[in-house]
């Protein structure tokens, strides 16, 4: 009876120690099931290099594209001169070469010039017609698929003649300098009406002599005249201040305006005296008509 207690015992035992040995043998340490959680670094770097292969192709078309964009809207700070008139009665007073060199300095003054989206047009044709104010404008254009702006300079339109003790010039419609001729010949060959200046008034090259006020005051008159078929010999700007004298050809007096006043008030005075003094068959002034006082007018 002992012999038979002692080996189921030892059956149990056994059996007990067979459990123990295939519960310890499928429990996992930490480390093991941090491996198998946990990729290693190989995997790591494989599954890296495999992402950026497949975004690979976006990368580069998003790198093309802004690339492109950068080559599309860059300029060049060599840009073209193009005038938009060059008439027989006036010559700039600069070559294009002197122009272009002053637009490619304006140009290399900034960065921002080199870029489509930052450059400001409007303030570099500013910067050029002050350089230059002879110039009737300058305009900047932009190219849309090029590199090269385009630089349209304009003369002024040439409308009077200047005689003074300094020499033969012609005068631009805003009253600017725009030549020296070299003799009167030369002078006489536009065509245009000569204003004699008796003050002797120092003349400079691309500056005004007078104000474009006092141009738009003479044009007046010329155009006025012409209407009535009336020729002008010529104008002179006396030492008398805001005064204007013109001579008719045919006529002995003078005509005195007042700057100050309207051109037109003083012209329509002036046809309507010399028309009283033809309807009533009266002597013609031999000196002047003076039309400076407002709503008056003398002759002699």
């Amino acid at each position: 009876m002992r012999k038979s207690k002692n080996n189921t015992q030892r059956k149990v035992n056994t059996a007990d120690t067979n459990r123990k040995f295939i519960y310890h043998s499928q429990i996992k340490t930490r480390d093991q099931i941090t491996n198998e959680r946990t990729p290693s670094n190989i995997d790591k770097v494989r599954s890296q290099r495999s992402s950026l292969l497949k975004q690979s192709p976006t990368i580069i078309s998003f790198l093309v594209i802004l690339g492109t964009l950068f080559y599309i809207t860059t300029l060049n700070d060599n840009p073209q001169i193009i005038v938009d008139n060059n008439t027989s009665s006036v010559d700039f007073l600069h070559t294009k070469q002197q122009y272009q060199q002053t637009i490619k300095t304006i140009l290399s003054s900034s960065f921002l010039n080199k870029s489509k989206f930052t450059i400001d047009s409007n303030a570099i044709a500013r910067q050029f017609e002050a350089d230059y104010p002879e110039l009737d404008s300058a305009t900047v254009i932009i190219p849309i698929t090029g590199h090269k702006l385009q630089l349209v300079i304009k003369a002024s339109t040439p409308v009077l003649n200047l005689q003074n003790s300094t020499g033969y010039y012609l005068l631009s419609d805003e009253g600017v300098v725009i030549k020296k001729f070299s003799s009167l010949t030369d002078m006489n060959s536009t065509k245009l009406v000569t204003l004699t200046d008796q003050s002797n008034s120092p003349a400079y090259l691309g500056k005004g002599f007078i104000s474009s006020e006092t141009t738009a005051f003479i044009q007046n008159i010329i155009f006025q005249y012409s209407k009535k078929g009336i020729a002008i010999a010529g104008m002179s700007l006396p030492n008398s201040p805001y005064e204007i004298d013109v001579q008719s050809r045919g006529q002995n007096f003078i005509a005195k305006y007042n700057l100050l006043n309207s051109s037109n008030y003083q012209i329509g005075i002036y046809f309507s005296i010399l028309n009283y003094l033809k309807t009533n068959n009266l002597p013609m002034p031999t000196q002047f008509i003076d039309l400076r006082v407002s709503g008056k007018a003398f002759y002699k």
